[in-house]
């Protein structure tokens, strides 16, 4: 056996001669690997003489073949024991994967490498030789770090957006999914990768089919995976889900990957545009009837007045035809509140209009001897002060028409979220009294137009209204009633979508009448002020 030194230059062969023997030792089928492969990839004899050595061993290594094939590659001394080891385990036919090592270069330089072996056997089956498949240590290091750098970016990525990821590998049939993906879908997320049949069965019933056939096209026609679709929850709750896919290869695919992510907001903004074209289109409606109206309520009232001349104002008829032509102009003018500009979107102090509301019927409020809490957060919204103070104004009047003598009022204003979507936060403002309550029957019809609680006045268009310039700045309307003697009472609570909270302490209950105090829970329930719909809201 040659020594181990420096190769000799008297010992390297011919160029030509060296490339005839790589061309021989090397199968046929072999040698495109072995000239294209992005490693080192040498072949020994039995005595650990070079007998092939292909492109990128010479890069690595600085050896061109021709200088190499014959000879042993030098081996630093650290690790001359570790590499009689490895051999004599190749030649009893036991290979090695990744061992890290080092080896020395042409100009004498050491350097770190990752080496893989494994024996070459003769036509007897008995062990002629080795194959070695060395990589530079400090690249595959670069590149693990790169590959490590990239899938923190991509994890980042989508945290930022809220979006999971999620493969469906073809051969196995198995969903994987990250815990983003879990949470989306409503899933614990010690949940475990399940089968294509029982992601889908998480889906809504009615969108199985749909989503299902738009997957298998996407696989089978090699196109791009796009779907809005309904999930069912553990706990009931129904959420819509946006999936992206694409097929890891379109020649020959193993995989379709992609991202989900919470669509409950599109479709609330789908819903929200429909019902603005509905709302506009009813506005446009009451514009043109308030102004039918009008034209011959203008005859009326100069009618109205000639017959008080000639009768008297306190003649019976004088005074219904007065009542019923009130009635009517209140109808007109909240026919035009819907049409009516809501002028600019701007920050609106909700607490402001609270108070410039109350002010407003504070001697009804004090003839009536009413107590009037009120719990208000220092809030802004964006939104129309307009259409928020006529909100404040017909919730307050519905309310004190309701209450008799000492009765209460609570009017809270706080930050909340959503009733339908708990993701969109915005502001809640509540109304609650104590007065008589209202039927279940007319509660289910009380946000019609035309329906009313009052049966001497009254237009019936109040709580329609209000629920209307709700669902105009996003929002939307509730109520809870109760008759029952002794907790009697009704709670109206209206959602306004993005408050815009200021960082200032709650203003302090007011008290309008001199002897009204702030109520407790407790002194609430026992007083009956809609206590129960009001903690539900």
């Amino acid at each position: 056996m040659r020594s181990e030194a420096p190769i000799s230059r008297e010992a390297r062969r011919n160029e030509d001669s060296s490339s005839s023997a790589t061309a021989q030792t090397v199968a046929p089928d072999f040698r495109s690997i072995f000239e294209a492969s992005p490693l080192a990839i040498v072949s020994y004899s039995l005595d650990r003489r070079v007998r092939a050595w292909n492109p990128m061993a010479e890069r690595l290594f600085g050896w061109k073949a021709h200088e190499i094939i014959g000879e042993i590659v030098p081996v630093p001394e650290s690790e001359m024991q570790q590499w009689r080891e490895l051999h004599e385990n190749l030649a009893q036919g036991k290979p090695f994967i990744n061992v890290e090592t080092r080896r020395l270069r042409k100009d004498g330089s050491v350097f770190d490498v990752i080496a893989s072996g494994a024996p070459t056997y003769d036509s007897a089956g008995q062990v002629n030789g080795f194959i070695s498949v060395l990589g530079d240590a400090n690249q595959v290091l670069r590149i693990e770090r790169a590959l490590e750098a990239s899938e923190q970016r991509r994890l980042l990525a989508l945290q930022a957006a809220e979006m999971g990821s999620w493969s469906w590998d073809l051969q196995t049939n198995i969903v994987d999914w990250d815990a983003t993906c879990k949470s989306i879908f409503g899933m614990p997320q010690t949940t475990p990768a399940v089968s294509f049949e029982n992601f889908f069965q998480l889906l809504h019933p009615e969108d199985r089919m749909a989503t299902r056939d738009a997957v298998l096209r996407a696989v089978t026609e090699r196109r791009d995976y796009d779907m809005v679709h309904r999930v069912n929850w553990p706990n009931g709750e129904v959420h819509w889900i946006r999936c992206k896919g694409r097929l890891d290869s379109k020649s020959s695919p193993r995989c379709l990957v992609g991202v989900s992510v919470n669509a409950d907001w599109i479709k609330r903004n789908e819903e929200l545009f429909r019902a603005k074209e509905r709302l506009d289109a009813a506005a446009q409606v009451a514009f043109e009837l308030s102004h039918e109206i009008n034209n011959p309520m203008e005859i009326l009232c100069n009618t109205l007045y000639l017959i008080q001349h000639e009768m008297g104002e306190g003649h019976y008829a004088v005074q219904a035809a007065n009542e019923a032509f009130s009635r009517v102009s209140a109808i007109s003018r909240q026919l035009l509140a819907l049409h009516a500009s809501p002028g600019s979107v701007e920050p609106v102090n909700l607490a402001m209009i609270a108070n410039q509301v109350i002010e407003q019927f504070a001697r009804k409020v004090q003839a009536k001897s009413v107590t009037v809490e009120m719990q208000l957060s220092t809030l802004e919204t964006l939104g129309s002060y307009t259409n928020i103070r006529h909100i404040f104004t017909r919730l307050l009047e519905n309310a004190l028409d309701s209450i008799g003598s000492n009765g209460r009022l609570v009017i809270r204003v706080h930050v909340a979220r959503d009733w339908s979507c708990s993701e969109v936060q915005g502001v809640k403002i509540l109304v609650a009294d104590n007065g008589p309550g209202i039927s279940e029957d007319l509660q289910r019809k009380l946000f019609g137009p035309f329906v009313s609680t009052k049966t001497t006045k009254g237009a019936g268009l109040g709580l329609w209204v209000c629920k209307t310039l709700a669902a105009k700045c996003g929002g939307s309307i509730r109520l809870r009633s109760s008759t029952k003697p002794g907790r009697s009472g009704t709670c109206v609570c209206v959602f306004l979508p993005e408050g815009r909270p200021q960082p200032t302490a709650s203003a302090n209950a007011k008290e309008v009448t001199p002897q009204a105090t702030p109520l407790s829970r407790r002194r609430q329930a026992r007083a009956g002020v809609a206590g129960a719909p009001a903690a539900a809201m």
